[in-house]
């Protein structure tokens, strides 16, 4: 390249960082996707890459393994199971700093198999409601949850979009990267609860705890807790046997789409859009 393209490049490059960086600013509310969007058209517009090499540079294998667990996440959700197992887990907690490790360790687990920023999403009134019900301060829970669901999500390729881009750019198996970072995680998360448990110890002694009993599921709502749990784990599987993870995620998700026998306009709705094009 030319020096002139060089120092254009540096200088779009600069700036696109500076924004995304920035999140929102007063004067240019936009985004952090239309910021990477706005720089990455002006670098194919200035002639640093061919539209060709631009497409070619966007891997499909992370926006299809994106796209498909955060739809599978979707559906886990309406069928009840996140709910389920969050109930399961936290409603038999006799003690408040037990609700706290359990807490801990309910984000990590599922944020090792579903997107963690969703996990933090669905679990955060959960948390809040349990407090509030337990007369219990809503910060070391969150603290918890917000830190618990990082360390889980760093456990696995599929728990956060960075470990996807891993996994598109790696050629790491499922299993071959459990087992490096899956320790690495394990030890993160019990020192963390270690930790929030010195910290906050002293002042969870003092606070009564009382917890409500673990609401029934109707008989629709358990069989597609059921359903969605049996997929779950099939996909689970089939990462652990190899196979292609955004063809996996993907084939899991259109499965539940036949099987849920409705329009699945309000689930795309719910796809959290801007990260994929970010």
């Amino acid at each position: 390249m030319s020096t002139p393209l060089v120092i254009a490049v540096v200088v779009v490059f600069t700036l696109t960082y500076g924004l995304i960086a920035a999140r929102q600013t007063q004067l240019v509310p936009l985004g952090r996707p239309t910021f990477a969007l706005l720089g990455a058209v002006t670098m194919v517009a200035l002639g640093a890459l061919s539209p060709a090499q631009a497409y070619a540079a966007i891997d499909g294998d992370t926006i299809s393994l994106l796209l498909g667990m955060m739809l599978l996440t979707v559906y886990c959700e309406d069928a009840g199971l996140l709910e389920r197992i969050a109930s399961l887990t936290l409603d038999r907690c006799r003690s408040p700093r037990g609700l706290l490790v359990a807490v801990s360790f309910l984000s990590a687990g599922l944020s090792a198999v579903l997107v963690n920023d969703t996990v933090c999403l669905f679990l955060t009134p959960i948390v809040v409601g349990i407090c509030r019900r337990s007369a219990l301060p809503f910060g070391p829970y969150l603290i918890a949850l917000a830190t618990c669901a990082n360390i889980g999500s760093a456990a696995t390729l599929v728990g956060n979009p960075q470990n996807m881009i891993i996994a598109g750019r790696s050629g790491l198996s499922f299993l071959e990267f459990l087992a490096v970072a899956g320790p690495v995680s394990l030890a993160a998360l019990l020192l963390n609860v270690a930790l929030l448990l010195a910290f906050y110890s002293r002042q969870l002694c003092s606070c009564a705890f009382e917890q409500e009993k673990d609401p029934s599921l109707s008989l629709v709502q358990r069989r597609g807790a059921r359903r969605s749990a049996m997929v779950l784990v099939g996909v689970l599987a089939g990462f652990t046997l190899g196979w292609h993870m955004g063809l996996v995620a993907l084939g899991a998700a259109g499965l539940l789409i036949a099987l849920h026998r409705k329009d699945p306009g309000l689930v795309f709705a719910r796809v959290d859009w801007p990260l994929l094009v970010f």
